[in-house]
């Protein structure tokens, strides 16, 4: 954790994005957060104006929409400059090309909007 720049965007995949949340507490000054397959934790650490990119499959098993909405809800209330990416139809790890959730044009879509996302930081 020392060794990353203080600008470095916080990133996590399914469970990991809890991970990523968390450690957006102790980089405060982190140039974004970016979940894949998974929401994190409440906003604790958001500071106003935080970019923050979601991307989630429509349904996800894992992540009910009830549950999204709550998050996005306390994101934006935070001040989190939020952007929320739902794939309808793939499962829930659908960018993983080794597993039967794999969905091609979803994955290869939020991976646009990825490098995207990290070229702005």
């Amino acid at each position: 954790m020392a060794d990353l720049p203080p600008g470095a965007v916080l990133a996590g995949f399914s469970f990991g994005c809890a991970v990523a949340a968390e450690l957006l507490a102790e980089r405060p000054d982190a140039a974004g957060l970016l979940l894949l397959h998974g929401i994190a934790g409440g906003p604790q650490a958001v500071r106003p104006g935080l970019p923050v990119q979601l991307h989630l499959a429509d349904p996800d098993e894992y992540e009910p929409q009830e549950e999204v909405d709550a998050w996005q809800r306390a994101m934006t209330a935070a001040g989190a400059d939020l952007t929320v990416f739902r794939y309808p139809g793939p499962g829930h790890l659908y960018t993983d090309p080794d597993i039967p959730d794999y969905d091609a044009a979803a994955a290869e879509l939020t991976w646009e909007r990825v490098l995207a996302f990290l070229d702005g930081r």
